[in-house]
């Protein structure tokens, strides 16, 4: 916080190995960075929480987590338990952290929550809501006290981060579509929607499998969109590992079955068909057991 008092952002370049790096300027008089008490709230672990609004103000969180005698007689033999922290961003979408129970004391950046720097300055977005969950049920007291604060006056200026959209697959008509049962899940998906300037795209989380049974994968997953006129639009999707499936099932193969996606949706509109189609060479497949109704406008 003394850096953001102190300093300013000046210039983005680049170091070695052309990793992104920020010149900072120290500001003429250093800006006060005292948080305030807005508000205290008696908190519960897996319970959403929403957030105090306020354009480039910072806002920390002060949970003071209380262990339980089972907890404490705990420490005498193992390790500590597992704190994570959930942020639903003003877009809809969510992130996860893992917390330092002891330095959480101290407080814990709430919002905006930043994710990287272009040449613009920062770049993030705004929290809405936060949500603490533990990995015990009985490590820490199920309720503890939380002081949520604010800074006086705007400590930062940052860009709204830019969403990176999955290509658009461009289908040669050599290749031909079929539609099949699918052995997957669409796990998350976030419809599109645009509020305040905010962009939420199309996201999209799952897994797709060619045959769990024998821990075989398609070519390539894709993102289906379908109209009325079963006109197919094919979106390339980014890997994202599922070590879970690989318990379930006993197939070290579907470590790499899962998928996720952001579909640019800007020029849709009207009623789609949203699943997930698994391409073979010069077939693609369309999951006709995950489809989704969605209504684009």
């Amino acid at each position: 916080m003394a850096i953001l008092g102190n300093y300013k952002f000046s210039i983005l370049t680049h170091g070695r190995n052309g990793e992104p790096l920020i010149l900072l300027t120290q500001r003429d008089e250093p800006l006060p960075n005292d948080f305030l008490t807005r508000k205290n709230e008696q908190m519960q672990f897996g319970v959403w929480y929403s957030l105090l609004q306020g354009k480039n103000t910072i806002v920390k969180i002060y949970p003071d987590f209380k262990i339980s005698l089972a907890g404490k007689f705990k420490n005498f033999l193992f390790r500590g338990s597992v704190v994570k922290i959930k942020y639903k961003l003003r877009s809809g979408l969510q992130k996860e952290y893992r917390l330092s129970v002891i330095n959480s004391h101290s407080g814990v950046w709430a919002s905006p929550l930043l994710d990287g720097f272009d040449e613009n300055g920062f770049t993030g977005e705004d929290v809405t809501d936060i949500m603490f969950e533990t990995d015990s049920s009985y490590y820490f007291e199920p309720e503890f006290e939380a002081k949520i604060s604010t800074t006086e006056v705007p400590l930062i200026h940052y860009q709204r981060r830019k969403i990176k959209y999955n290509e658009l697959v461009t289908v040669p008509p050599s290749v031909s579509v079929k539609d099949i049962d699918c052995e997957g899940n669409i796990d998350q998906l976030t419809e599109p929607a645009t509020a305040d300037d905010v962009i939420t795209p199309l996201a999209l989380k799952g897994w797709l499998a060619k045959s769990t049974g024998q821990g075989t994968l398609f070519d390539a997953t894709y993102i289906t969109l379908t109209d009325n006129n079963h006109h197919h639009r094919f979106v390339a999707s980014s890997k994202n590992n599922r070590g879970d499936l690989v318990a379930v099932f006993g197939k070290a193969e579907l470590e790499n079955a899962g998928f996720a996606a952001n579909v640019d949706t800007s020029g849709l509109r009207g009623d789609y068909t949203v699943s997930l189609g698994g391409r073979t060479g010069d077939q693609i497949f369309i999951c006709r057991n995950l489809q989704r109704p969605l209504t684009f406008k």
